[in-house]
């Protein structure tokens, strides 16, 4: 019984041990952090085991990394500019009406 409840301790130690290494990543997350940073922070937290200063380093850099909102909020003006390019291609008779859906369904699922 003694045994169980030293493992029980053990592995209650170990999950808050990985709940620590993960807080920078998760603050990137929910800041929704752009991918290429939020791969690199969780290499920061994990290297943070041996090297402490890379933990710091992804704890800094989730707070100040470059949301990916504003990546997407610059292709959104790029999107609407090509939707409004394309009704005119349309209203013009260089493409069809079929032509016209299958870009605006492309489009459209940027933005999303």
């Amino acid at each position: 019984m003694e045994t169980f409840f030293y493992i029980l301790v053990l592995v209650g130690f170990f999950l808050l041990f990985i709940f620590i290494v993960e807080i920078p990543y998760k603050i990137a997350r929910s800041r929704k952090v752009e991918h290429d940073s939020l791969m690199w922070i969780r290499v920061l937290c994990w290297l943070g085991i041996f090297f402490g200063l890379t933990w710091i380093a992804a704890f800094i850099w989730a707070f100040f990394a470059e949301k990916e909102t504003e990546i997407v909020a610059a292709g959104t003006a790029d999107s609407l500019d090509s939707l409004e390019k394309l009704k005119n291609l349309l209203d013009s008779g260089a493409i069809t009406e079929e032509e016209f859906e299958a870009k605006k369904k492309i489009l459209l699922d940027r933005l999303r």
